[in-house]
Formats: C-alpha cells, structure tokens, sequence
C-alpha cells in the first residue's frame, strides 16, 4: 500500500474541505455550520447577520474595533437608519397618546377658564397641586412595569408572570390612592399653608376633592397601558384616547357651560367620569382587539 504524500518538512499535508477547514474542523455531525465556522468569515458582518449568533451573544460586542474603519463608517449609517425606523414606528402612537392624555386635564382648565379669573387661576392650582402630589407619583410608580413587565414577557417561563405584575401594580395604585386622597382632600389647608390667597384656596380644594372620581381609575389605566406596550402594543392608548376625547369635551359642556352646569366642581367631575371610562376601554381593546398574554 502507497504511504500517503509527505510535504516538504516530512509531515502529511493538511486537507482543507470546501469550507477551507482541516479535516479535524468539519462540519459537525447535524450539519451546523456554527461550531466550526471560520471567524474571520463573519469578522465584517453585524451581530444579528453573524451565523454564529445565538440568545447570549453580546450586541455591543468588542469586535468593532478590530474592523476596518471604512467597514465600520459604512455599517453604521445603515444600522442608525434601520434603528431610527423601528424606534419611529414604536415612539410616535406612544408620544401622541400621551399628549392626547394630557389634554384631557388641560380641557378641565379652559372649560373653567370662561367663568372668571378666580375660577380659572383655583382650577390652573388645583390641577397642578393635582399632578404633583398624586397623578406624577402614580404614573412614576407605575412606570416599574416597564421594567418587570418587558423582563417577564421576554424571560420568564411563565406565561402568566406579565399578568401577575399586572395584578400587583393596580393593588399598589390601590394602596397609593388612601394618602392621595387625605392630601387632596384638605388641599386648602396645605395651600393656605404655601401662602395662596384664601378664596383660591378653597375653589382649589372643591377642585381636588371632585377629582378623586377618577384617582384610581386612572392609574389602573396606567398600568393596563404598560401592561400591553410591554408587549408591543403600542397603539392601544392611542386609540382609547380617541374616543374619550370628545366624550370629555362634551361633559365639560354639559357640566360647567350648559344651563344644567355645575360650575368649578363640574370641570373635575367631567374629567374625573371621562378617567372611569379609561380602563373600561382599554380592558375593551385587551378582551376584543389586542391583548397580547
């Protein structure tokens, strides 16, 4: 039998296969062409076209510093547009609920706005003192869903985990509302004590007071919102903003301008029955449009 070719150093001669790999380097049994490809091979390529990629790989890895800098100055405009594309398309039903949901406290201010200067400048306070000490508190607290809510959706093996943050949350917003209201409820004395005139003060805590109506069912919107934007629902407050929008303006006619208004208090009430409304809704789109887990 003929020994195999030696080369000129007296040592067999290494075989490359068609992947330019030694023989002790094929492919392995299933095919896969991950475990032995080459790394130079996938050296210029992004993260996610990496063949070698899986679940674990680093998307700001090192590797970008041993790329060519020409390679990197083309790469990088194509990933910045790709990246603004899908933010963009993310960001914008978010951004316009959001103002759209502003509105509807805003609304509250201008309906008032027509009764007269004191009416307007207890009903500007009074939705600010609002904001500060109860509807900022609870939209920051309820924001921690972002965070727990997105980790249980793309992390957990258990299906129900983003529902059980759920559940907790509005329990938490529960809890939260008993202090909220003591403070919105003696508003005008913690006013006076800010040194606000007297009158202001307590059209500003009539204001407060109605607008406990819809403290909590605020927040529990709140927390519906997070609960599908974790999920890639993004549109969903849009939409139910879409159509509580006109319904607030109509009650604030109907509460504050009409002949059967109510004046100052009508503004709060208005607003605060439009906020009940909310969640309706947005457990609405969950049941019968999208509702994710």
């Amino acid at each position: 039998m003929a020994s195999p070719p030696r080369s000129v150093w007296g040592a067999p001669p290494s075989y490359s296969n068609s992947l330019g790999t030694a023989p002790s380097e094929a492919l392995p049994p299933n095919g896969s062409r991950r475990a032995s490809i080459d790394p130079r091979e996938s050296a210029h390529l992004p993260v996610e076209d990496d063949p070698r990629a899986d679940e674990s790989t680093a998307l700001l890895s090192g590797g970008d510093r041993d790329k060519p800098k020409e390679v990197v100055g083309r790469l990088c405009p194509q990933v910045m547009k790709r990246e603004a594309k899908i933010l963009g398309k993310l960001a914008w039903p978010v951004t316009a609920g959001y103002v759209m949901q502003m509105s509807l406290s805003l609304a509250a201010v201008f309906s008032v706005g027509h009764l007269g200067k004191k009416e307007l400048a207890s009903a500007a306070l009074a939705n600010m003192f609002c904001n500060v000490t109860g509807y900022s508190i609870g939209i920051g607290m309820s924001s921690a869903l972002d965070t727990l809510c997105s980790q249980a959706h793309t992390g957990s093996s258990d299906p129900h985990a983003v529902g059980k943050h759920l559940q907790r949350a509005i329990v938490v917003m529960a809890a939260l509302c008993f202090p909220v209201g003591l403070i919105w409820w003696f508003a005008d004395s913690i006013l006076l004590l800010l040194g606000q005139d007297p009158e202001i003060a307590a059209l500003s805590a009539k204001f407060s007071r109605w607008a406990l109506i819809g403290l909590f069912p605020y927040l529990v919107n709140e927390c519906l919102k997070r609960f599908l934007q974790c999920q890639g629902i993004m549109k969903a407050n849009m939409a139910v903003i879409l159509i509580a929008s006109p319904i607030n303006i109509f009650l604030q006619w109907l509460l504050v301008w009409s002949p059967i208004g109510l004046g100052v208090i009508g503004a709060p009430i208005a607003t605060g029955i439009t906020f009940c409304l909310l969640p309706v809704a947005t457990w609405g789109y969950i049941m019968f449009v999208d509702g994710g887990e």
